[in-house]
């Protein structure tokens, strides 16, 4: 018998190793059931410039509509946008940093994000 108690966060790493080896992959979030892995890397939904989701798309499934095209001015954000905005929110310019040869990301910032 162990002279120490168990802590708690050595039992909610357990659990989570549980977790781990039983579903593929940790997740905290079960109040809507047993995650659906059968698509392990779904295509996010393309979102337009302001923000708001490209109408084309089924906002639950993120599927586009059968008969609808994308839109032209919408974009399926990636880690290049994520970087973009970290910088933008930090007051810097990830343009002007590129240009002057810092940083070889092209991806615009997500300005919308920045609240006014």
């Amino acid at each position: 018998m162990c002279a120490s108690p168990l802590r708690p966060w050595r039992r909610a790493l357990a659990v989570l190793t549980l977790s781990a080896g039983c579903y593929g992959q940790a997740s905290l979030d079960l109040q809507g059931g047993v995650p659906d892995y059968s698509d392990p890397n779904p295509n996010p939904p393309p979102v337009q410039q302001d923000g708001s989701p490209d109408p084309a798309y089924d906002a639950d499934t993120g599927l586009l509509i059968p008969g609808r095209t994308k839109s032209t001015s919408s974009f399926i954000t990636d880690s290049g946008h994520v970087y973009s905005t970290a910088l933008y929110l930090s007051g810097l310019n990830p343009a002007a940093l590129k240009a002057s040869g810092k940083g070889r990301n092209d991806r615009p910032p997500l300005t919308f994000i920045k609240k006014p």
